[in-house]
């Protein structure tokens, strides 16, 4: 899953920040192993591929990736005759709680959410963010039912979920799956944004 590794990736490498801050090494070396470690790093993204643009809030690919990606896995599913399905979680309300509570609740939220969302998800799914109060998933062959399985647990998460001031949000969602007679990649994300919207 890109967003889970490269979550993890960010967890591990800030991990070798704070243990070659708090070494008994010499500083120089100490400067080399950060160097290196950067390295590493640079590395690592080149190999994720110079147009994955991860969001810096909640670690998933972000907007800028989204269409290239949908594009190149609804033909990938055509030429394998698989489903592909896509999921659009709508925050509701969010613009309230943001006015409400500020910039670094509504923040926190939506680093909250993703984590609900990187819990639940599968290792095959691909999570963006889109957008300030809403998340993508694509499913790579996985049909409606099972994609709103998935989403009613993420669903359940989010509604239980205390936000910090004594506030929660609900979530919407809309399963579009390729099976369901769509011929573009195109087509389904506007009819999930249409059934999202309306």
């Amino acid at each position: 899953m890109i967003h889970v590794n490269l979550k993890e990736k960010e967890r591990q490498w800030i991990e070798e920040i704070e243990k070659i801050a708090s070494s008994d090494h010499s500083i120089a070396e100490r400067i080399e192993a950060v160097k290196l470690l950067s390295s590493r790093i640079e590395n690592y993204l080149k190999e994720a591929g110079d147009n994955v643009v991860i969001d810096e809030l909640t670690g998933f690919v972000s907007q800028a990736f989204l269409g290239q990606f949908l594009d190149k896995k609804f033909q990938e599913s055509q030429n394998f005759n698989e489903d592909l399905t896509i999921v659009i979680l709508h925050l509701k309300l969010f613009s309230v709680f943001w006015d409400s509570f500020g910039d670094m609740a509504a923040a926190s939220a939506t680093s909250l959410i993703a984590d609900i969302i990187e819990k639940t998800v599968r290792d095959s799914d691909v999570v963006c963010r889109f957008e300030n109060d809403k998340f993508v998933i694509i499913m790579l062959d996985t049909d409606a039912t099972q994609a709103t399985r998935i989403s009613d647990m993420i669903k359940h998460e989010v509604q239980i979920t205390n936000f910090g001031r004594n506030d929660h949000l609900g979530l919407d969602f809309a399963v579009v799956s390729k099976n369901q007679g769509y011929d573009s990649p195109d087509r389904m994300f506007e009819q999930a944004l249409n059934l999202i919207n309306g």
